[in-house]
């Protein structure tokens, strides 16, 4: 039969008298009414369709394995190229347009002769190489038609690599359509039974409170794969590896940049529940491998996602159901961490308040640091996250969580309480004699480890929080625990300050301030206004009238250390023009910028301006 085969296979029929719809007119009607739904905006590279020759595996009915199982004396002729597309459904074509009904893609689709000859006549323009190219767009996975097939259409299966089946004489469509479905159904039957049967070993782990690490290191024994746990900023949490396998060098994070994107993509476009979530096949291309990914929910909040990595050989059905359960586990495990984490919450912040109260009496003071895990006489600091934006409740009591557990996986002793504008944290880098890891410390070695520290911290609120949102301020080291208060109150002065001095979002040691400290502290004395007032009111009345910046000429004049070159790079101003600022400057301002006395009070008032400033 060499009459049949086009795609326009979800028009109606028109008269014959017509003619045949030309290509671009067929082939675009086809793909409007037959499209597989995608996830928008995902690049079908990155997630992929139902159908897809990826991510498949033994647990998998593909294209030819349909063949080999229950499509007797049946043999793909071309396309040979998609034999290992996933087989989710079969259907065979009706008589007349449309005979095609897309099920989501992935359909093993059978066209007997009668069916053929029927569409044919009905239209001149429905022949087999037609029909493929509808399939194709639809998201089918093959077609299967009486033999001999026609060579054009063998061209177009190969161009395709949609697999064209080729039945013996005898063969019975309807049988093998229902064989198909039987095939898809039991392995799905099995796997599914597979899948709750791992669900109940991982539920039992986490029922024994075995943690995250053993719940991973089962799913890996249970599948063959790499299994991995981030967080919902993509740092890898945990890891578990199938028997017999060792994972090294593995790059810090698994998820590209690129990769994020498609992934929170595909989510917008899934209904999600914590109890079974959604997967999908995606690179992992830093690892160099493939996986299937589902994320973790605990409530509404994505807590993260699951990955199972792999070659793409050996990822397949029995993976996506297997990783999705393994993601349900793992958001009743954190669940379970957030309700202890919440505890400790509420604990820690009792014990600040208790070390609070205690300032000043050693003996007082060593009863909750014994509590604390901290030494009563060891060195610490205080790190104040500041909010410099609006924080809901939630975000800050999650935040701390976050920071607690990443102290604690350091080996940090710290603790955390969570306030409406603020988070504390209190960490000790030196008890005793030793430093954090019983290395022998000096004031140097404890600065220096405080301030590392400091920017783990911050760091850790900045990628929570948004880096404009999130800044911070850090005390002195201190001891003993007994000055908390102290290294409290600097701790927050040097974010206020921070802010005022660099702007929102930045680590301000309290150290590092030296002049701007002390012009704090006299804030509120009239003196220090009518200071700045004297020193620089005439320069910025100038400014306020003609908007000529002779201000921030002088503030950039002063950082480039009265650099004239450097500071005309700085402003991108020409350098006759900055001499011409200068001059103005000085005759606006009446100074002289010769006069040592006069550049120190300029450079003293800029400072104090900056602190008097209302943010």
């Amino acid at each position: 039969m060499t009459m049949v085969g086009t795609t326009d296979l979800n028009r109606p029929v028109r008269s014959r008298a017509a003619g045949p719809a030309g290509d671009d007119d067929s082939r675009r009607e086809v793909v409007a009414t037959s499209r597989a739904p995608r996830a928008r905006g995902v690049p079908h590279a990155e997630i992929e369709p139902a159908g897809s020759s990826e991510g498949v595996a033994g647990d998998t009915v593909t294209v030819a394995v349909a063949v080999r199982v229950v499509l007797s004396g049946a043999r793909i002729v071309a396309g040979a190229d998609g034999a290992n597309r996933r087989v989710n459904w079969a259907t065979t074509l009706r008589g007349r347009p449309p005979a095609f009904e897309p099920r989501g893609g992935g359909e093993l689709v059978l066209a007997p002769g009668a069916t053929l000859e029927s569409l044919y006549q009905a239209d001149r323009a429905l022949t087999i190489p037609r029909i493929l190219e509808g399939l194709a767009t639809a998201g089918a996975v093959g077609l299967v038609i009486p033999a001999p097939a026609p060579a054009d259409a063998i061209v177009t299966s190969d161009r395709l690599g949609l697999p064209l089946i080729e039945t013996p004489e005898g063969f019975s469509f309807v049988d093998a359509d229902r064989s198909v479905i039987s095939l898809v159904l039991d392995r799905r039957s099995e796997m599914q039974t597979r899948a709750s049967a791992l669900y109940r070993e991982l539920a039992a782990l986490a029922v024994e409170g075995q943690g995250v690490a053993a719940i991973l290191s089962k799913a890996a024994s249970a599948t063959g794969h790499l299994a991995v746990l981030e967080d919902e900023t993509f740092t890898v949490r945990g890891t578990g590896v199938p028997p017999g396998e060792v994972a090294t060098d593995l790059p810090a994070t698994l998820t590209s940049v690129e990769e994020r994107g498609h992934l929170v993509a595909w989510l917008r476009t899934q209904t999600v529940n914590s109890t079974t979530p959604p997967s999908t096949p995606i690179t992992a291309s830093r690892w160099s491998k493939h996986r299937v990914v589902a994320p973790v929910f605990t409530g509404e909040r994505l807590r993260g996602y699951v990955s199972f990595c792999g070659h793409t050989s050996r990822l397949g059905d029995f993976d996506l159901l297997a990783v999705s359960r393994t993601a349900a586990i793992c958001a009743l495990e954190l669940s379970k961490e957030d309700a202890v984490l919440a505890a400790e919450q509420r604990a820690q912040g009792d014990l600040v308040d208790d070390l609070l109260r205690a300032a000043g009496d050693p003996e007082l003071t060593a009863r909750p640091a014994m509590r604390a895990g901290l030494s009563p006489t060891g060195s610490f600091g205080v790190v104040v996250i500041g909010f410099d934006t609006d924080v809901a409740p939630a975000e800050a009591t999650n935040l701390t969580a976050s920071l607690h557990r990443m102290l604690r996986d350091r080996g940090i002793p710290a603790l955390c309480r969570t306030g409406t504008t603020e988070v504390i944290v209190i960490c000790e880098v030196a008890a005793g004699t030793t430093g954090v890891g019983g290395v022998a410390h000096d004031a140097s070695t404890i600065d220096t480890s405080l301030r590392t520290i400091a920017k783990v911290i911050h760091e850790t609120a900045a990628t929570r929080l948004g880096q404009t949102a999130t800044g911070a301020g850090l005390s002195q080291p201190h001891s003993p625990l007994g000055r908390l208060p102290d290294a409290i109150r600097e701790a927050r002065e040097a974010w206020r300050i921070g802010r005022r001095v660099h702007g929102a979002g930045h680590l301000t040691p309290y150290a590092d301030l030296r002049l701007d400290r002390v012009l704090y502290a006299l804030r509120d004395a009239p003196e220090l206004r009518q200071f700045c007032d004297q020193s620089l009111g005439a320069l910025i009345e100038y400014d306020r009238r003609t908007s000529q910046n002779l201000v921030a000429t002088l503030e950039a004049f002063f950082a480039c250390h009265g650099n004239l070159s450097q500071t005309a790079v700085r402003l991108q101003l020409h350098r006759n023009s900055l001499l011409y600022r200068i001059g103005r400057i000085q005759e606006v301002g009446a100074i002289d910028l010769e006069d040592p006395e006069t550049r120190l009070a300029l450079q003293v008032a800029l400072k104090a301006r900056r602190l008097l400033i209302p943010l």
